[in-house]
């Protein structure tokens, strides 16, 4: 919960500080687990709709009324971001709570009761605000301002395919923001001994599962996000010689057509 909610607070900072206006009536997200946390903080904070892309079905109706009542206590405190997060690709500097840069959604009642209602509904199908989108790489989709994801892409088999998809998803001038960890995730004691592993042994090591660790590098990300759309910011930066950083955040504008 605190974690969903630095990340969104600490993303709208950024944005502020690199002069990209926040203006996303309508979010997706990749990737979620069934934790509806980015999401809600979204719908709370001024956005009116959310869509979770998903390739399966981990929703809890339980675990999401819950995260939601966190997150009310979190915003209605005004609390600080989490210093915690401090590993976070996005750069926070600044802790302090964002007023200015939200609609205070979490103060209206009635509001926040339709948000309750949409999350015990969306088994039903009778969601007005919250949707779940299974198997979005074969399905189409309402059209999205921003799509956000955390520690997904590197996992995803075919990131440029996913990277492709969602230039037909975002609308012209929409923004996509993918905070990515690089590293091996213990797979290799070096952090990028992953890199050099044979083939034919990868191949075992990922063996049947949908979906493992990817090997894409830095500069295959930013060659395969530059196919669509147009880099707006990367943090960290690393030199443009090397080809490796342990991880980073992606933000880029989809192309207009």
């Amino acid at each position: 919960c605190i974690f969903c909610y630095t990340f969104w607070l600490a993303f709208l900072k950024y944005l502020e500080s690199k002069n990209i206006k926040a203006d996303f009536e309508v979010v997706g997200e990749l990737g979620t687990a069934g934790s509806f946390g980015m999401g809600l903080c979204a719908l709370l904070t001024g956005s009116k709709m959310y869509y979770a892309l998903e390739i399966e079905d981990l929703f809890s109706v339980d675990r999401n009324l819950e995260l939601l009542e966190e997150l009310l206590t979190l915003f209605r405190l005004k609390s600080n971001l989490s210093a915690k997060y401090k590993q976070l690709n996005i750069p926070i500097s600044d802790f302090s709570y964002p007023a200015h840069l939200i609609i205070p959604l979490y103060e209206d009642d009635g509001y926040v009761q339709s948000l309750r209602d949409d999350i015990i509904n969306l088994a039903k199908g009778k969601s007005k605000r919250i949707h779940l989108v299974l198997n979005w790489m074969n399905r189409d989709a309402d059209m999205v301002d921003l799509v956000i994801s955390r520690a997904v892409m590197e996992h995803v088999e075919y990131p440029s395919k996913v990277y492709s998809k969602l230039s037909c998803l975002i609308r012209n001038n929409g923004l996509m923001m993918h905070d990515i960890d690089l590293h091996s995730h213990g797979i290799t004691k070096h952090p990028i001994g992953h890199l050099y592993i044979p083939k034919w042994m990868w191949k075992l090591i990922f063996g049947k599962r949908k979906y493992y660790l990817n090997r894409y590098r830095y500069k295959d990300h930013m060659d395969s996000v530059g196919k669509c759309f147009r880099l707006e910011s990367v943090s960290p930066s690393p030199e443009i010689s090397g080809c490796y950083t342990n991880g980073c955040m992606i933000i880029a504008r989809k192309k207009s057509r």
